[in-house]
């Protein structure tokens, strides 16, 4: 398993939160010659990636975030406002939204194609 699996599953889980994927990075990827955090960078939520051309340091906060698949406030608004009703139930106004005003896509979609699934 590798950073890109680890990040893109932990993004996908709806709870999911930049200290449990730095825990899962941190588990996972502890034995790799090419990831290394000491203790004074898991203080931190720092680790390092050995890449071809050197070590990379990376903080993990704001990763999880960063890497939600999620639409801005303004697309949300836009398609909601289409003169076109097959594009306006795309994202009803009950369809949930977080905090700050974004729309979580995937998953909203997932729920979108599981309410259809045996329709005829």
């Amino acid at each position: 398993i590798g950073v890109f699996s680890i990040i893109n599953e932990e993004c996908r889980y709806p709870k999911g939160n930049d200290q449990s994927l730095y825990n899962k990075l941190l588990n996972h990827l502890s034995k790799s010659s090419r990831f290394e955090a000491n203790k004074h960078q898991v203080v931190k939520h720092l680790f390092n990636i050995r890449h071809f051309a050197g070590l990379v340091q990376y903080n993990v906060v704001g990763f999880h975030r960063k890497n939600k698949n999620e639409l801005r406030e303004e697309a949300v608004n836009f398609v909601r406002s289409s003169g076109l009703s097959l594009i306006r139930i795309l994202l009803p106004e009950d369809a949930a939204s977080s905090p700050d005003s974004v729309v979580e896509f995937a998953s909203y979609f997932s729920n979108v194609c599981d309410s259809l699934d045996g329709v005829p």
